[in-house]
């Protein structure tokens, strides 16, 4: 029998080994019996060798198979194992391949899906950043290179330090609180080469490959919108200083009129609504023009310790006399006399009486209308309680929100929708906010809460 090396070749490894081993001892055997004894030892030897050859070409295969294991990550499907030779090796080969196609699939797949999100992320305006602990800049988009001008290396990689750029140490400040807090932080940043008005939210994340905390920063330029409310109460102090000159004259001048008394019947009721009409124009331009100081901050407060009950009961006096007119019950609720707060007295009594007033427009005859303040140990909170129509939901967003005018009843008296705006505005001056809680047919409770004055020598 002859044996061919292809013989060998196709058998599975534990048969060849057996083929190595027992063929040679198997035909040295029967010389063994045929020629001589000594014969063994030579059968004995070609079975090791056989054995060693085998064992050799397995090894060989072995790191052929490894070395192009090591190349079939690529997308070129001509770097696959050759699935030729016995099962075995055809096996193998082809469950390398096969996890190959698949591992160049997943591969494909999660470059596609990047290639996805970076679209989607570079196409958002605003500007993204994720900031790890040591501030270094791990991603950005394009509106952040654009927002914050980004210096990018050859490789197309940011710089790695977010703070060495121009003027955004503010920006590396919000992503450090937002780590220590643990929590979303939102904040406005004023840029000033060049100059930019940014808001920005900043929410911790984790990373997906360490436990490493980052901070994950949604930027938005409102420059233009900053500038466009800028040049807005620019020109309402304009027109409204414009205005008062002019509304002046005419007060003056039908004040005059009425002084001679030469004016009866039609002429003298046609005076009284030109008066009337150019006070109420007065009252807006001093409106427009208080608002405007507001929310540019070119109001100067006069802070000093203020009794709650001393401007409850100011405002109270003040106004119940038109209260009377009207039919409505003005009164003082639980008020707690240590209640104090650091406030402008003036100021703050102004914004009580807007909210008072506004709860007597909109009350009925019979109505009560009830003024309180209760105190803890950090928060002083003032309330006024109507009885009136209440407040539709759909406009409580909206309530304190400037020139915003809610539904009114035909007799009702047209107001400029500025009171509760200007009530926000001083309200917010002090570190205080201002809220509503209403429904039609329920009446309404506006709530100033303000940071109560820490007297020593007070215990609440």
């Amino acid at each position: 029998m002859t044996l061919r090396p292809n013989f060998i070749r196709r058998l599975p490894y534990r048969w060849r080994y057996v083929a190595a081993l027992a063929l040679p001892l198997i035909a040295f055997g029967a010389m063994y019996f045929l020629i001589a004894p000594w014969m063994l030892w030579p059968g004995i030897a070609c079975s090791i060798a056989a054995v060693w050859l085998v064992a050799q070409s397995h090894r060989k295969w072995l790191r052929s198979a490894t070395a192009s294991t090591l190349t079939v990550r690529t997308t070129d499907s001509t770097h696959r194992v050759n699935a030729s030779g016995p099962n075995d090796e055809a096996r193998l080969a082809h469950a390398i391949n096969h996890l190959a196609d698949a591992a160049v699939a997943a591969i494909e797949n999660a470059n596609t899906l990047t290639k996805y999100h970076e679209t989607i992320l570079d196409t958002i305006a605003d500007g993204i950043l994720v900031i790890d602990r040591d501030g270094a800049l791990v991603y950005h988009n394009n509106a952040a290179q654009t927002i914050f001008s980004l210096a990018v290396s050859d490789d197309g990689e940011p710089a790695p330090e977010l703070t060495s750029k121009v003027n955004v140490m503010e920006v590396a400040e919000v992503a450090a609180t937002c780590l220590a807090a643990g929590a979303v932080q939102r904040t406005n940043v004023t840029l000033f080469n060049p100059s930019r008005h940014l808001v920005i939210w900043a929410a911790p994340i984790h990373s997906n490959e360490s436990n490493d905390q980052r901070a994950l920063l949604v930027v938005r330029d409102m420059t233009n919108e900053h500038r466009q409310s800028e040049s807005l109460n620019e020109f309402i102090a304009n027109a409204s200083h414009e205005l008062r000159t002019p509304i002046t004259v005419v007060l003056a001048s039908v004040e005059t009129l009425k002084m001679g008394g030469k004016f009866e019947g039609a002429e003298a009721e046609f005076l009284d609504r030109m008066e009337g009409s150019a006070r109420k124009m007065g009252v807006l331009v001093d409106e427009l023009m208080d608002l405007t100081m507001f929310e540019t901050g070119k109001v100067v407060l006069h802070l000093a310790p203020t009794r709650a009950i001393d401007i409850i009961q100011n405002t109270v006096n003040e106004l119940r006399p038109i209260a009377q007119q009207r039919g409505v019950r003005l009164t003082t609720g639980e008020v707690n006399t240590v209640a104090s707060v650091n406030a402008d007295a003036d100021k703050l009594q102004r914004a009580l009486e807007n909210l008072v007033t506004n709860a007597i427009k909109f009350s009925s005859t019979g109505d009560t209308v009830r003024v309180s303040a209760s105190v803890t140990s950090a928060i002083v909170s003032i309330s006024v309680v109507d009885e009136g129509r209440g407040i539709d939901v759909d406009d409580l967003p909206h309530i304190f929100d400037r020139f915003f005018r809610r539904h009114h009843d035909p007799g009702d008296e047209p107001g400029f929708g500025l009171g509760l705006a200007i009530v926000k505005n001083i309200v917010e001056l002090h570190d205080g906010t201002v809220s509503v809680e209403s429904a039609l047919s329920a009446g309404s409770t506006f709530t100033i809460t303000l940071p109560a004055f820490k007297d020593p020598s007070i215990r609440f």
